[in-house]
């Protein structure tokens, strides 16, 4: 199911209205000024008036925000608003329109397997994540769950005076998604609707040492993988910067495929880089000397198709000890093989240049 953001809802009334230009006399603030200020015209906090309502002359602002064909202007600049939001109750109120999403849930359960670092940095994720779920649905959407005296006790440390979001004792009731990198199956809007609650483990691995924990999360909920490509590993692996991928993926029309492209980072792909580099590379022994390589075309595809950049190739060039690209043609000059640590390596006569495209770095 897809669904639409909230200031795409609220823009639909403005637009019934005959309100295109929205004045916002205060500074916006973080995140999506439409969407949060969205929130609060329907929650009846703020309200509309029209420019001859307010009885008298607004000054003009610039475009900060955009659902078509409604906009939302702030500051000083040279858009005219035809409405001004208002803290004082007004003619034009929107706290009548209606709208139902998915919850977003933080799962607390694994909080006590973290290290200290590992805590501090979800709690910093979870008031990222909270915030990306403001900009596309309501605050009323994110929670976490199985947070126990402990965990409240911990979050209170660095939300004041309380965390903003809603903490609740235990698991989720109703339909469950659990977001996991071990799914067999590929994340699915068709398998989300109002109903749905979608499960993101609360942790944070920084050193490999909970690879995999997430599948003890609901054992009896369906788990899928959010990937790129088919690869898993390349895709962001921050709290923060899931829920912010399945949240653009719910309110849009494009796949999975081309959300999770716009939303990959440098350290994913270095990440993954890294990692299909250790898998790929040949070795080569030449006059004693060991050399690795990697092919041309695996390369090629890598840059076309994963985003890699000739920056990222060099930069973790510098984790594996350096790396060749060579073509096919390089076989012709094996003339045997022989193994060191267990692993197989290729003895060349020589090495042309017509052999070798690039080395890194």
């Amino acid at each position: 199911m897809r669904f639409k953001a909230l200031k795409c809802l609220v823009a639909q009334r403005l637009k019934q209205l005959g309100i295109f230009r929205l004045m916002l006399p205060c500074n916006p603030g973080r995140g999506d000024p439409f969407n949060r200020l969205s929130w609060k015209l329907v929650k009846g906090e703020l309200f509309v008036a029209d420019t001859a309502e307010a009885k008298q002359e607004h000054r003009r602002g610039r475009v900060i925000g955009e659902c078509p064909p409604v906009k939302l202007l702030a500051y000083r600049g040279t858009v005219k608003p035809d409405a001004v939001v208002s803290r004082t109750p007004a003619s034009v109120r929107l706290d009548d329109v209606r709208y139902s999403y998915p919850e977003f849930l933080v799962d607390m359960s694994l909080f006590s397997r973290l290290t200290l670092r590992e805590k501090r940095s979800l709690v910093v994720q979870l008031g990222m994540a909270y915030g990306v779920v403001k900009d596309y649905f309501t605050p009323e959407c994110f929670a976490v769950s199985c947070a126990d005296s402990g965990v409240k006790e911990f979050l209170n440390l660095y939300f004041s005076p309380s965390p903003p979001f809603r903490c609740l004792a235990g698991p989720p009731e109703g339909k469950v998604v659990v977001l996991d990198p071990s799914g067999e199956e590929e994340f699915s809007h068709e398998e989300v609707d109002e109903n749905t609650t979608i499960v993101v483990g609360g942790v944070v691995d920084t050193g490999g040492r909970l690879k995999g924990v997430t599948a003890e999360l609901f054992p009896d909920a369906v788990h899928r993988r959010i990937s790129f490509h088919g690869e898993v590993d390349i895709v962001p692996d921050r709290i923060n910067q899931i829920i912010r991928i399945v949240c653009e993926y719910l309110t849009s029309e494009r796949s999975l495929n081309e959300v999770v492209a716009q939303f990959l980072t440098r350290d994913s792909k270095l990440r993954w880089l890294r990692g299909k580099l250790q898998k790929t590379m040949v070795r080569f022994l030449l006059d004693r000397t060991l050399i690795r390589g990697v092919p041309e075309d695996t390369v090629r595809e890598w840059m076309e198709t994963y985003q890699i950049s000739d920056f990222l190739l060099r930069k973790a060039s510098r984790h594996v000890g350096g790396f060749m690209v060579f073509r096919p043609s390089i076989f012709s000059r094996v003339k045997g093989e022989t193994r060191r640590r267990g692993m197989r390596v290729l003895i060349l006569s020589e090495l042309g240049e017509e052999d070798v495209t690039a080395f890194y770095p």
